[in-house]
């Protein structure tokens, strides 16, 4: 199943980010774009983290279909307030 921009996701593996060395497998985001050839999802994602106002620190990677799944549980509302 493709996914579509503002799906919530969950990773199935650790990914490399741009601000954080390692993003764990587990770690929710939402899809904010979509490309086809070859497919692929820029995704937002938000990693807990006690320290922070919200709760959570965000990082913006780049992911193929097998590295996530489509996950309709509620992620952080803030991402997209």
């Amino acid at each position: 199943m493709k996914a579509k921009t503002d799906d919530g996701i969950r990773l199935l593996v650790a990914v490399a980010g741009h601000y954080e060395k390692i993003v764990p497998a587990g770690t929710r985001g939402v899809v904010l774009e979509c490309y086809n050839n070859p497919e692929g999802y820029i995704v937002d994602i938000s990693i807990p983290d006690p320290n922070e106002l919200s709760g959570y620190r965000y990082d913006c990677i780049e992911v193929a279909p097998e590295q996530f799944e489509i996950n309709s549980e509620q992620i952080n509302e803030s991402i997209h307030s």
